[in-house]
């Protein structure tokens, strides 16, 4: 393969213009008016060149080439990304260290190197659409929940017209449904009746010693029977379509909201 294109930056010290050139031959740094005598004029074809802002006009005159203006800060950064290790002996770096800084490298590249830009901006318009696509989702679900929500209300205010207020609509309309139950002389599955009779349909001779009742809410306890016996009637009122926990020996019973 051929030699990589020169490259020249021509900067400026104290009161002159120097240029740095760099090429297969080495490097060298001259005066701006010997180094352009000292270029042949067919070598400045596919050459690169750089130069201050303030001495690219000088440079074009003197180089018959516009150079690209770099100032002093950018030039050092891009002296940087040579990708040369120098460090050797004491100071030559780990295997786990080197692996560090070609990490930082590549992402300083990324984030950074004009020629990784259009990457950057499809990532981040990807990023962007993905961020869109799960608002207009999450937009969608809120939708849904809230007409479902809407729903369960205008079916809770139909069935039961005196409830004006819907504020938690399963519990509200268990509420009204017990209470139409209890109207109507009906057991309903809150009621300790209730609960009682159904505990010799599932375990036979399941009768607790202590019972502790509230609506919607009942604790019984000082069972006489083995705890296996217990958690199999746990299961079976499970299975029944109760709330049931034993906690300690103490059998908690809540009926599921339909």
């Amino acid at each position: 393969p051929g030699d990589p294109p020169a490259l020249h930056w021509t900067f400026s010290q104290g009161d002159q213009a120097w240029l740095a050139s760099c090429d297969a031959s080495g490097v060298s740094v001259l005066p701006l008016a010997a180094a352009s005598q000292a270029i042949p004029p067919d070598a400045r074809e596919h050459a690169t060149w750089l130069a201050e802002p303030s001495v690219a006009a000088q440079a074009e005159r003197a180089l018959d080439r516009r150079p690209e203006l770099v100032p002093l800060a950018e030039w050092l950064l891009r002296c940087t990304h040579n990708g040369w290790n120098l460090a050797q002996f004491d100071l030559s770096l780990s295997g786990r260290a080197r692996r560090g800084q070609r990490a930082r490298e590549l992402a300083r590249r990324f984030f950074f190197d004009p020629a990784w830009r259009p990457a950057r901006w499809g990532l981040a318009s990807l990023l962007l659409t993905l961020l869109l696509g799960l608002n207009g989702v999450a937009w969608s679900e809120r939708n849904s929940l809230k007409e479902k929500q809407t729903a369960i209300a205008r079916v809770l205010q139909t069935t039961f017209p005196e409830v004006t207020v819907v504020l938690d609509a399963p519990a509200q309309m268990r509420r009204s449904l017990s209470l139409l139950r209890q109207t109507g002389g009906n057991l309903s599955s809150d009621d300790l009746e209730a609960v009682l009779a159904s505990l010799p349909l599932v375990v036979p001779d399941a009768t607790p010693g202590k019972i502790s009742f509230a609506p919607g809410d009942i604790q019984l306890e000082d069972w006489t029977m083995p705890e296996a016996r217990l958690q199999a009637l746990t299961q079976a009122l499970q299975e029944r379509g109760w709330q049931a926990s034993l906690e300690g020996g103490s059998l908690r019973l809540r009926p599921k909201a339909p």
